[in-house]
């Protein structure tokens, strides 16, 4: 039994198109038969022994040489966690990514004291 090198249907002998698909099906070999490849001799190369691979020193790049602009930013996402409780995110959209920001209860509180501390003359 011939199978359609294409979709893997079987096909029959005498098919000269896949029923399937409708591959052209004059040269396939029925499956398990392995045509050698006797045009050129085969030479094994030695395998070189294992070193380990040296990466280069990363960079950082600072977010001022990105030079990505903001497309727009989505405050307050949230995500259910399960009895009444939610992860709070903001989404930040570029030109080249999208960045989710978790927020948390504590972040929160701090923004919230300085803009208090701020709007009183404090800071």
């Amino acid at each position: 039994m011939r199978f359609c090198p294409e979709c893997g249907t079987p096909v029959d002998v005498s098919h000269k198109f896949c029923p399937n698909c409708g591959m052209k099906l004059e040269n396939v070999q029925p499956r398990g038969v392995v045509v050698p490849d006797t045009s050129a001799p085969q030479t094994i190369q030695p395998q070189p022994t294992a070193q380990p691979v040296q990466h280069p020193a990363q960079t950082y790049q600072s977010p001022a040489s990105y030079n990505e602009q903001i497309k727009t930013i989505v405050p307050n996402l949230m995500v259910y966690k399960g009895w009444g409780r939610y992860d709070t995110f903001n989404l930040v959209v570029t030109e080249r990514r999208s960045i989710f920001s978790k927020l948390t209860n504590e972040m929160m509180s701090n923004t919230i004291k300085a803009r208090r501390a701020k709007a009183e003359g404090g800071g």
